[in-house]
């Protein structure tokens, strides 16, 4: 009998109490360059929410979280957080850039081989070109192919308009 007492008076101490151990989190949006971002997505492990005005509000949280912070043409922020009490988080995103670098390595019986011409092609229409190094290797940005396709077509259509 004086165990079911002692367990009741924990459990009513631990709802008296409750409130007092959950919190609120507000997070917060903001680009590389410190501007805020308005719209984003933000989930707080499996709750999922969005906003369009610029923060978005977790309530009753306490613990550890694992938060993804993301937004349109933005990279997602991933953080580990511990909520022991009422928190702001500011999500710095990072923009998603056509920045890509792939590289290329020549061996010949398991050594890297200097000075191999390597052509390469993006989208079907820009192409560029470069030589292996010592290390047997070459790398190319496909954001500066990306840039050449983009001069070319728009040579292709001045002389398009000028010869019409």
């Amino acid at each position: 009998m004086e165990l079911q007492r002692a367990a009741a008076w924990l459990i009513a101490v631990l709802l008296v109490l409750q409130p007092a151990f959950a919190y609120t989190l507000t997070v917060y949006a903001k680009d590389d360059e410190g501007k805020s971002i308005d719209s984003f997505y933000a989930k707080l492990d499996d709750v999922l929410k969005s906003t369009s005005s610029g923060n978005i509000t977790f309530e009753n949280v306490s613990g550890d979280y694992t938060l993804e912070v993301w937004a349109e043409n933005y990279a997602v922020a991933k953080y580990t957080i511990t909520v022991d009490k009422n928190m702001t988080v500011t999500a710095y995103l990072t923009p998603l850039k056509t920045s890509w670098v792939v590289s290329f390595k020549v061996y010949r019986c398991f050594k890297p081989v200097a000075n191999i011409p390597i052509n390469v092609s993006y989208n079907g229409n820009a192409t560029g070109s470069g030589y292996t190094d010592e290390t047997g290797s070459v790398a190319f940005r496909l954001d500066k192919l990306k840039s050449l396709r983009n001069q070319r077509e728009q040579q292709r259509e001045g002389c398009e308009r000028s010869a019409g």
